[in-house]
């Protein structure tokens, strides 16, 4: 989060505390966190109907393809969960809170912006595909990001202004100030050029990305201190920051003040009296032990030893970057072989070659196993939700654009996170079970209406054909077909149901579909389950086309994981239908324009975002189950964009099942391949669960506003518009006609 309007101070002063830079050849330090929300914004990624995962895949590996291009060797470190103290719950319960105002404005005006919660998940996918070395740290990753830097004299890339406050000697490069432009340098002419797409380094040339880069002896060289170690992190302390609460340092902030007549410095304060104030301060004091005097005069004697402690560990955790706080993350690293981490066979796990990560203890003091702790460290568990339950026993759910005034889209999901809370909360002793309290349940901070409430949700201790839930430690002797098992009893189906010849990946995913429309609330519709299994069929579809043109091209493409029936499906699709499809699905992929007339459909975008929520966790289950099943990645299963389109489209035809057949190729293998999937998910969770539908058009409940239908003069369109405002149902006038006879709507003007 970064220290309080440094930033700022530092953009209006770019001329002389940032420098220009060719940045090439070297390895690069990347805040992953930091990365991930960049791009996503950076780009301008679609994401007012929930994301848009394969543009946002697409433009991560072009960003990391641009520093291979550059012999840049990046290393990507996330933070972990929250730290136990709860020192940053009341900031992170105050962003919640902002997310959820804009995800209002989004409803209501399409404006503001909000990430997508299966943005990290993509990312990570991303880095596997380009066997891009990255960890995740326990809690906040920035001082394990400094001490690595300084240990490997080379840039960091982030967005967070703590950045500017470390000392070091490799620098500090903003992503903000990173031009995205190869560009190429020869070094006897000392000409440099934009890169041309054909052509690549020569004899005495490089190729490089131009950005800003900072380095901290710019800034302190305006304090002129015979002593500076103190300055930078004595300034980010009292400024404030992460570390030190505002009311701390209350008295002192308040007595401070800018001088009237500011001695003449090179650089500018446009925005910030404090800041002008601090500084100036700062350039008046003579050394830590000064700092620390004045601070303290201003504090009352009973709490002096207190704040001292605090100013002190502060301080400490700005200019102590010599060792890591609590795992070796050079080594961490370093065991990523070619970016994949090598396991065990059967995932059996020594926990003595552990040695590289330290011990973690859960909520209840309660040591968590080796193979747990090394693949939160690893990223191949999702530390931001599976440590925040283990160690916390709360997790935060981040508002999606979605409908505030219906049920939070994370209640479709919440038996399976509770199945997810009964592996990792286990063993409970059996009087713990009955307390609805912290320490035998999580704390499930959630949307209710516009407001924040925390939820207690019980562990799962059993499921239907599964005895008991296990433990932890037990997970890893399991066998492949017992953790499979699990996972389908979690979503509360039977794999009996389906065809044998459904690949894992498929079946699971046919169970994620069965979860999300057995527990939407609101229902979804079947245009919902129909366009949502076209649009993985169409991301494939691209994504299959891109792999053959990059072949054909001599390359070697990156292949992600797909599901390999649709693959089969779309091989065996005869060109002339398969381009057919494409023609007529490519016009969803483009963002709707809405208008007074033509008003967006937020339950739409609600019915997707439940989806989002019972895919993440059926992800994240599958990860605590060490992943029986392989499922592809969320780029190739969602563009948020094209499912509203799609789902639009579909609910506006009188025959939604005829024209699905017609894009598919009546009787082809993608349209067997819809069918099938569709079927099953119907089998699993019966027709009654879909929200009502008539022939064509969907039946709302009694709202406040009625729906009138468009009458031309010699008939009706053949698509019903349903206009509606956000979120609210409607009821449908059924046409008292029959439309297969022409001269039946020559009755229509007398009713009216």
């Amino acid at each position: 989060m970064g220290v309080r309007g440094l930033s700022t101070f530092i953009d209006d002063n770019k001329n002389i505390f940032l420098s220009d830079h060719k940045l090439h050849d070297t390895k690069v330090i990347i805040d992953g966190s930091n990365l991930f929300h960049f791009l996503y914004y950076h780009y301008k990624i679609s994401h007012q109907f929930g994301g848009d995962y394969d543009h946002f895949a697409r433009k991560c590996k072009r960003f990391f393809n641009i520093l291979k291009e550059c012999n840049i060797t990046p290393y990507v470190v996330f933070d972990g969960g929250y730290d136990p103290d709860d020192r940053k719950l009341p900031e992170v319960l105050d962003r919640m809170n902002d997310r959820r105002k804009k995800v209002g404005l989004i409803c209501a005006k399409g404006r503001g912006c909000v990430l997508p919660i299966l943005t990290y998940e993509t990312f990570r996918q991303v880095l596997l595909e380009l066997q891009i070395a990255h960890a995740s740290c326990v809690f906040e990753a920035d001082r394990e990001i400094a001490v690595l830097a300084k240990r490997w004299n080379c840039p960091v890339l982030s967005n967070d202004s703590d950045f500017y406050i470390y000392r070091l000697e490799g620098g500090f490069v903003p992503l903000d100030y990173i031009n995205m432009t190869l560009c190429l340098y020869n070094t006897k002419t000392e000409v440099a050029s934009v890169l041309d797409r054909n052509k690549s380094a020569g004899e005495n040339e490089f190729v490089y990305i131009p950005v800003k880069y900072y380095n901290c002896e710019r800034l302190l060289k305006q304090f002129k201190k015979d002593d500076d170690d103190y300055v930078l992190p004595m300034l980010a302390t009292v400024v404030g920051n992460d570390y030190v609460d505002n009311s701390v340092l209350y008295s002192f902030n308040y007595a401070l003040r800018a001088p009237k007549n500011p001695s003449k410095k090179s650089f500018s304060l446009k925005t910030s009296g404090r800041m002008e104030a601090v500084l100036h301060w700062i350039d008046t004091t003579d050394g830590e032990t000064e700092a620390f005097e004045q601070i303290l005069a201003s504090i009352t004697v009973e709490k002096r030893d207190k704040v001292r402690e605090i100013l002190a560990a502060a301080i400490k955790e700005y200019k102590d970057i010599e060792n890591f706080a609590s795992f070796d993350l050079e080594n961490i690293l370093h065991t990523h072989q070619n970016g994949k981490i090598v396991h065990e066979e059967d995932c059996e796990i020594n926990e003595k070659e552990d040695v590289s990560v330290s011990e973690l203890t859960d909520y209840n003091g309660r040591k968590l196993p080796a193979w747990f702790v090394k693949r939160l460290r690893n990223c191949e568990l999702n530390g931001s939700f599976l440590q925040n339950v283990s160690i916390n026993h709360r997790v935060i759910l981040n508002c999606q654009v979605e409908i505030l005034r219906e049920t939070s889209s994370y209640a479709c999901s919440r038996r399976l996170r509770s199945f997810i809370y009964g592996i990792v909360l286990s063993p409970l002793k059996s009087d713990d079970t009955e307390k609805m309290n912290r320490d035998s349940s999580i704390v499930e901070y959630d949307r209710q209406g516009k407001d924040t409430k925390k939820f207690h949700v019980s562990p799962e201790n059993s499921v239907s054909n599964v005895l008991e839930i296990p433990t932890l430690e037990k997970m890893p002797s399991l066998s492949k077909v017992e953790r499979q098992k699990l996972l389908h009893a979690a979503c509360n189906v039977s794999p009996v149901c389906l065809d044998d010849k459904v690949d894992e990946a498929s079946q699971s995913f046919i169970f994620v579909l069965s979860t999300w429309v057995k527990f939407a609330q609101p229902k979804v519709t079947e245009s919902h389950l129909s366009a949502l299994i076209i649009g993985v069929i169409a991301l494939h579809m691209k994504e299959l086309d891109w792999l053959d043109m990059k072949k054909a091209l001599g390359f070697k493409p990156y292949e992600p994981e797909l599901f390999p029936d649709i693959v089969k499906a779309c091989r065996a699709m005869p060109e002339r239908k398969a381009e057919f499809f494409k023609k007529h699905t490519e016009k969803h992929f483009s963002r709707p324009e809405h208008s007074a007339k033509i008003p967006r459909d937020n339950k739409v975008v609600h019915g997707f975002a439940q989806f989002q929520t019972c895919f993440l966790d059926t992800h994240y289950l599958n990860q605590v189950l060490l992943n029986p099943v392989c499922m592809p990645s969320p780029s190739m299963i969602l563009n948020c964009t094209f499912s509203y389109n799609l789902c639009r489209d579909l609910e506006s035809r009188l025959h939604e099942e005829l024209y699905c057949a017609d894009i598919l190729g009546r009787g082809s293998s993608l349209h067997t391949l819809f069918l099938s999937w569709k079927q099953a998910v119907i089998d699993l969770c019966k027709e009654s669960c879909f929200e009502d539908s008539g022939a064509g058009i969907k039946k709302k409940n009694k709202s406040k506003s009625k729906v009138k239908k468009t009458v031309k003069d010699r008939g009706v369109e053949k698509k019903d518009e349903c206009i509606v405002s956000d979120g609210e149902e409607c009821e449908m006038v059924k046409l008292n006609c029959d439309v297969s006879n022409k001269f039946s709507l020559l009755h229509l003007g007398d009713s009216t």
